[in-house]
């Protein structure tokens, strides 16, 4: 188990730049899933789903160009993002609007991080029904001076802090216990 810088990269220059990542258990990566959109590319609109992702300098980064056709529009939705150094998940976007529901996001630096706010109402209507638990803080924006009132989604469209309480955490058994 070497670690190495991406554990998946989705760009619209990459065949599939539209991937299906599901059912994955991706550990001990720079990113683990890392999608990025070039200058002029079309959107890219990766499903991310049911994967256990842990242990990485960041679990999901999703980037663009500023002057891209498109987004990283992602569907990020039941997986378990736990124990990542920087962020559970990070968006560093000018346009993208992933669709973020149903997830666990705990012990990670960041639980989601915004690196900026343009947009960030649209985004925030779409981040609902996530656990966000035991993170340096839960949800955190980077480059813009913004009211943290803002950014807090915690019991807000269904966001919830409580322990999701793992079979053994200890030993990486992220099953749910109940």
């Amino acid at each position: 188990n070497k670690a190495v810088s991406f554990g998946i990269w989705a760009s619209p220059s990459l065949p599939s730049s539209s991937p299906l990542v599901v059912g994955n258990r991706i550990v001990g990566n720079h990113y683990g899933i890392y999608g990025y959109v070039n200058y002029q590319e079309p959107a890219a609109e990766p499903l991310i789903a049911g994967n256990l992702i842990d242990a990485n300098w960041c679990g999901i980064w999703l980037d663009h160009q500023a002057n891209s056709y498109g987004g990283a529009d992602a569907v990020i939705r039941n997986n378990t993002i736990v124990n990542n150094t920087t962020a559970g998940i990070k968006l560093r976007m000018h346009q993208s609007l992933p669709m973020i529901n149903a997830n666990i996001i705990t012990g990670n630096g960041y639980g989601i991080e915004f690196n900026y706010i343009s947009a960030f109402e649209a985004r925030r209507a779409r981040i609902w029904y996530n656990d966000l638990w035991g993170n340096t803080e839960d949800f955190y924006v980077g480059n813009d001076s913004a009211d943290p009132r803002l950014v807090d989604l915690d019991g807000v469209q269904g966001n919830i802090v409580q322990d999701p309480q793992f079979a053994d955490a200890a030993n990486s058994d992220y099953g749910l216990v109940g």
